[in-house]
């Protein structure tokens, strides 16, 4: 099978592990990843990290409006690299409402590519978009062939909106060889641990 992976965040080394593992578990794939050249990646300024000897080619390409997640969208050479590739699918890290998704879409359209698309959705809460990017939400729903979300409440937002297509729930992932569970004796003292970035979009300053 051949996936290409489409998706901004993969900038960050840590974000491209899942994909080692999925070439690792699976050796007949035959996958390239597509990111931006940089990206605002925990409020900095990342430029692509690349691991030597990656089993998969990865490909950087230039965008409007980088770091901006609503407006942002490939200059030149996404359309070119995914109709010399011919993925099977299409696995677009972005969220439905995103100019990237769109320009997949249109590119599957427009080359006639015999792919399948899917995308990702981490939205737990139901927000209302302005023009054009409701449209383009209700546009790139009725485009995808499947979304993959990381916990229940993404579901029942997707369903509010209208989304009536296939949806599979993927959790987050851990490095084990990083972290491993550590049992402790209960206290009298409550410790509340956050696993996340300190952001106030976060909501731990409330």
């Amino acid at each position: 099978m051949k996936i290409a992976v489409v998706g901004h965040n993969f900038v960050v080394r840590e974000n491209q592990k899942q994909l080692d593992e999925l070439v690792s578990i699976d050796l007949s794939l035959d996958l390239v990843l597509i990111t931006a050249k940089w990206w605002n990646e925990n409020t900095r300024k990342t430029y692509l990290e690349r691991k030597d000897g990656a089993k998969y080619p990865i490909y950087s390409l230039p965008s409007f409006f980088t770091g901006h997640n609503t407006l942002a969208f490939y200059i030149r050479g996404l359309a070119n690299l995914l109709s010399a590739f011919k993925p099977d699918v299409i696995e677009v890290y972005e969220e439905p409402w995103s100019l990237f998704l769109l320009q997949v879409i249109l590119i599957k359209k427009i080359f006639r590519l015999k792919t399948k698309i899917v995308c990702y959705s981490a939205q737990n809460i139901k927000k209302k978009f302005p023009f054009p990017f409701n449209v383009i939400e209700r546009y790139n729903f009725k485009n995808v062939d499947a979304i993959h979300i990381c916990s229940d409440g993404i579901k029942t937002v997707l369903t509010e909106k209208g989304y009536r297509g296939l949806i599979k729930k993927i959790p987050l992932g851990i490095d084990l060889s990083k972290f491993e569970f550590n049992p402790k004796k209960p206290t009298s003292k409550l410790v509340i641990g956050c696993v996340g970035r300190i952001v106030e979009a976060k909501g731990v300053f409330d």
